[in-house]
């Protein structure tokens, strides 16, 4: 049987020259090890985590159970312990300082009730990222099981898509299974981020055959992601695993073939498309701020007009959508919808300049460690990626989703919460779990 210390070299570093079998062994001896040490309580819990992946594939409140209930656990567990050390942390006061922000928003909005309901509840997704980062993703080897699970549930996906297509076809364009909602491809760039850069970053390192069917994964990935009709999330997936092709160990001719192969592939199937070609070209060229029909164009001033009233600490947390009714009247080219659809906009809107900068902060202060583990950990194909899914979701260039959103959150904080889980493994700087 292969070493647990073999296993390690045979997913993370250039030296794969055991068989799959023998790893697949290796890492069910380690696991069983790793678990045998944990409380019933903890095993319980930690393999309640790995069901996430699945979970998420059903619906949103099977998910939001999920993430719900690990948080609370969370709490719990640090009540009967009296530890609250993870609260002296850097990045979880950042989260407090905006957190309080948005409260204060709330209570000064046209609706207060609302307002300040939707400010704490949405605390659930960062408290879910606190017990993933300062709990349950505290030993390497679990974790490496979780991005195990997350890939297996990205191409789950994969082939749900797939049947959709060939079953039903797309929807005005758009694809919906499981969920009956438009948002399967943010499962995959979202959700799956983390073990999607893992899988780009190995191309460039492992020997050809293996390097052959990780790009017909990431390919595989980048196709369904344009079936789904989500164009951001594509684009967001091409951008990171660009990134994510030259930050460990690479191989600068088999990366620019790699990336040269995506972006070829995807302009493929666009012009085999027409109407494909139509929502990712012409119709996306077209809602970029600055033509004369971008919607976000006129979403931009809206919530300007918006922001002029409540300038300090906003409208309030989700009055966007209710204060914005007149202001097309007040300003021509404005538009309104559900939410800006941009973080950063939306933080100065619903929270004001005082939740612009708690926010944009505590975006910093969550990316910057994982920059810092990466530049200590050369070995690390996860550390070396993981900086990458915080820069992706927080890019201020960019159309975004519902910060405060249901489906949004839970996306984007599973991700998030596995990807900074890399400052407790990799390298000997562990920012995260380091008192300020």
């Amino acid at each position: 049987m292969v070493q647990r210390e073999t296993v390690e070299k045979a997913l993370f570093s250039s030296a794969v020259g055991k068989p799959l079998l023998g790893v697949v062994l290796s890492w069910w001896a380690d696991y069983h090890l790793r678990f045998s040490g944990l409380s019933r309580a903890d095993k319980a819990a930690h393999l309640f985590w790995l069901a996430g992946p699945f979970l998420l594939l059903i619906e949103r409140t099977p998910a939001d159970i999920w993430l719900t209930v690990i948080g609370v656990w969370f709490l719990v567990r640090s009540f009967v312990n009296s530890d609250f050390s993870w609260a002296q942390l850097t990045w979880v006061r950042a989260t407090f300082i905006f957190l309080g922000c948005s409260v204060i928003s709330g209570m000064l909005s046209v609706n207060p009730s609302h307002s300040l309901t939707e400010a704490l509840i949405w605390f659930r997704f960062p408290l879910f990222a606190i017990a993933t980062v300062c709990w349950l993703g505290r030993d390497e080897k679990l974790v490496y099981a979780m991005y195990g699970a997350l890939g297996i549930g990205m191409l789950l996906m994969c082939g749900i898509l797939s049947a959709e297509l060939m079953i039903e076809g797309q929807k005005q364009g758009r694809l919906a299974w499981p969920y009956g909602d438009l948002v399967p491809g943010s499962y995959l760039a979202k959700a799956c981020m983390p073990a999607f850069l893992v899988v780009v970053a190995l191309i460039s390192a492992v020997p050809l055959r293996l390097a052959s069917l990780f790009g017909i994964t990431v390919i595989g990935n980048l196709i369904i992601s344009l079936a789904t009709g989500e164009r951001i999330n594509l684009l967001l997936r091409l951008c990171a695993a660009g990134l994510a092709t030259f930050v460990w160990r690479p191989r600068f001719s088999r990366s620019l073939f790699i990336v040269g192969f995506a972006v070829g592939s995807v302009a493929l199937v666009l012009m085999i498309y027409p109407h494909l070609m139509d929502r990712f070209v012409s119709s996306f060229v077209d809602s970029l701020p600055g033509s004369s029909q971008s919607m976000f164009t006129g979403f931009i001033l809206s919530s300007l007009q918006m922001w002029k009233t409540a300038p300090i600490f906003g409208v309030g947390v989700d009055m966007y959508r209710q204060n914005c009714v007149g202001i097309e009247t007040l300003v021509a080219g404005a538009l309104c919808d559900n939410h800006p659809h941009n973080f950063y906009l939306q933080f100065l809107v619903e929270t004001g300049v005082v939740g612009l900068v708690s926010g944009t902060f505590m975006f910093g202060t969550i990316l910057w460690p994982l920059i810092a583990v990466a530049l200590r950990s050369p070995d690390n194909a996860i550390a070396r990626t993981s900086w990458i899914v915080a820069l992706a979701f927080f890019w201020p260039v960019t159309t975004t989703a519902d910060f405060f959103g249901q489906w949004n959150n839970l996306f984007m904080w599973s991700g998030l919460a596995l990807a900074m889980t890399s400052v407790n493994f990799g390298g000997s700087a562990t920012p995260y779990l380091k008192a300020s």
